[in-house]
């Protein structure tokens, strides 16, 4: 009984493990939006970004989504355009 005990609180840490670093991860995706020009690489990372957020926070990755969808448009990036489509549409799926 104590073995399945300590394999249970092993299993719950290693969500809230997994919890955190998907927290970091979003923070430095936000940090690095700021920093970057408008070019395929901003609208990869808003996308990024976006995927990150649609199961957890559906109206900031929407958010994220129409802003690199818009980016992708205006530079003519119809890939990144195609994945910011998809995050919008997880994220209205979510909602």
């Amino acid at each position: 009984m104590k073995f399945y005990t300590c394999i249970t609180i092993i299993i719950l840490n290693s969500f809230t493990l997994l919890s955190f670093a998907q927290d970091q991860e979003i923070d430095s995706l936000k940090t690095v939006i700021e920093t970057l020009k408008d070019d395929s690489t901003k609208v990869n990372t808003l996308n990024d970004l976006s995927s990150l957020l649609f199961t957890t926070q559906p109206d900031l990755s929407i958010m994220y989504a129409l802003e690199a969808m818009e980016l992708g448009e205006q530079i003519r990036f119809y890939k990144g355009v195609a994945l910011a489509l998809k995050y919008m549409g997880l994220g209205y799926y979510t909602k």
